[in-house]
């Protein structure tokens, strides 16, 4: 391989591997020109390492399509444990052990040969974990065919050239997925509560919105988002609204500032008027003082509509207070603002009886008032279930 391939190859890994997150399947540009590069049958990328309980995670190029998922089944069961590895973090099978009894192994016969795999490449990274200190993040294989050139010193020197990058993206990916992690649990949980949430950027334009908001935004009525702009469907009231938003985004550079707005949206329709808060994200989160990120989350908007029906659950009701199906239903009933009355009528049914179910469901909560079990309930965790 001459130098100038060599620095034109490395250069598009390096570059490969740091969009690697960030791609829909993590690291299969990366793996296709690794795969290029050292001419092999297959390249993997594992994440996770598979045991008994977890298939573990694994990214593939090449190779037959069994391969990958008889590793996760089974297979892994034989490989070679890391403490039988070498010193250094590239490592080829020959290594680590002399031919004859690497054939014979259970991990050749069951893993390698069906494939007709004879040249084995390893290379590992390795994170810190303060409980159990130098753990294994991550190893990526590749593999040649029988009958083919097993791997050079100069292939293991490009592996261990591009370690420290793979490490420092894999470390950039674990907290990517926990971020989104994060992002997706309180997205889901502000569904549940019934608030719709719209993000806005730092020039006040539409970033991400939840499904709540886009049924608000979709009827257009009181709120409607035009040129990724948030506006009053009454463009007669829309300056109040714009306002708002402005000064929001004038303490976006200020680390210690925070503005919060609230203001209520009349709607068209005559339906009862939206509540809407809007809040400046704090630049702590995206940077220092007059350095926050341009693109990046700048203002939270969080609506309420006091029509929206409560999301909670009859089931997670029943399992936090033992409730009965006729309780948990009249405790709906009456997170929604129904009286006795109401309630009789909606479930066909006495007075009587609700009242029945009613005097047990202060028993099981206990609370003596329909106010406190509206309060009580509200505040539950079954409003997030």
């Amino acid at each position: 391989m001459s130098q100038e391939l060599l620095a034109s190859s490395y250069s598009d890994l390096i570059d490969a591997i740091y969009r690697g997150p960030l791609e829909r399947t993590p690291w299969q540009s990366f793996l296709t020109q690794f795969k290029n590069l050292l001419d092999c049958k297959v390249v993997a990328l594992v994440r996770r390492f598979p045991t008994q309980s977890d298939r573990g995670l694994l990214y593939t190029i090449g190779g037959d399509e069994h391969l990958a998922a008889d590793y996760r089944n089974r297979l892994y069961a034989v490989e070679p444990q890391i403490s039988k590895t070498p010193n250094r973090p590239v490592y080829t099978l020959d290594e680590l052990a002399n031919k004859e009894t690497m054939i014979k192994s259970d991990f050749f016969q069951k893993c390698l040969a069906p494939s007709n795999i004879a040249h084995l490449l390893c290379a590992d990274t390795f994170e810190h974990d303060g409980t159990n200190g130098r753990v294994l993040q991550a190893r990526l294989c590749a593999a040649k065919i029988d009958g083919t050139v097993n791997f050079t010193e100069e292939e293991k020197q490009i592996c261990e050239l591009l370690l420290p990058h793979l490490q420092r993206a894999l470390m950039f990916h674990k907290e990517y997925v926990k971020v989104e992690a994060e992002r997706a649990l309180y997205e889901a949980s502000m569904g549940q509560l019934g608030l719709g949430t719209i993000i806005l950027d730092e020039n006040g334009r539409l970033i991400k919105s939840n499904s709540i908001a886009n049924n608000i935004l979709n009827e257009r009525d009181g709120l409607v988002i035009e040129d990724d702009k948030l506006l009053f469907s009454n463009r007669e009231n829309d300056t109040v609204l714009q306002q708002a938003i402005e000064r929001c985004r004038a303490l976006l550079a200020f680390r210690d500032n925070q503005l919060v707005e609230a203001l209520r949206v009349q709607r068209p329709s005559g339906h009862a008027d939206l509540g809407i808060l809007i809040k400046s994200v704090n630049s702590a989160v995206t940077g220092t003082d007059n350095n926050f990120i341009q693109g990046c989350p700048s203002i939270a908007i969080f609506i309420s509509d006091p029509e929206q029906q409560s999301a909670t659950g009859a089931d997670i009701l029943r399992q936090l207070y033992g409730l009965t199906n006729a309780e948990a239903n009249l405790a709906l009933l009456i997170l929604e603002g129904m009286s006795v009355e109401e309630a009789a009528g909606h479930q066909g049914v006495s007075k009587n009886t609700v009242k029945t179910h009613l005097k047990s469901l202060y028993a099981k909560t206990g609370v003596s008032k329909q106010t406190r079990l509206v309060r009580l309930l509200s505040k539950s965790v079954a409003s997030l279930g």
